[in-house]
């Protein structure tokens, strides 16, 4: 694997995953520390904003279960490659005028774009 340009290995298991990566486990263990430390790092609500049409365009956010539940006013502002290029873990669309935007904290997201709300 090594001379295929592997760096490291997972390696599932009963008793759950493991990730081998050799001799940068220590620099990969003190990134993750100082982003938790940070809080989880800010979000930048305004690209997401931006595609969403601006803010009068949103007439409604709330997040819920991995997802935050945006509700728009004018499904056509949107800017929708735009939209998924800042949501890189997607962008799904139940209803014209509601999308549902995947994140691993819908609740800080909220928190972040609710400002830029007002």
């Amino acid at each position: 694997m090594k001379r295929l340009g592997a760096r490291g290995t997972v390696d599932t298991g009963d008793a759950g995953l493991q990730v081998v990566v050799g001799p940068m486990a220590d620099a990969i263990a003190s990134d993750i520390r100082a982003h938790l430390a940070s809080g989880g790092g800010g979000i930048d609500a305004g690209p997401l904003l931006d595609a969403l049409g601006g803010k009068a365009n949103v007439a409604e956010v709330r997040a819920a279960g991995g997802r935050l539940l945006v509700t728009l006013r004018n499904p056509d502002a949107i800017d929708k490659p735009r939209l998924e290029n800042v949501s890189p873990r997607g962008v799904a669309y139940p209803a014209r005028e509601r999308l549902h935007i995947l994140h691993a904290q819908p609740e800080t997201l909220e928190a972040a774009i609710a400002p830029l709300l007002r």
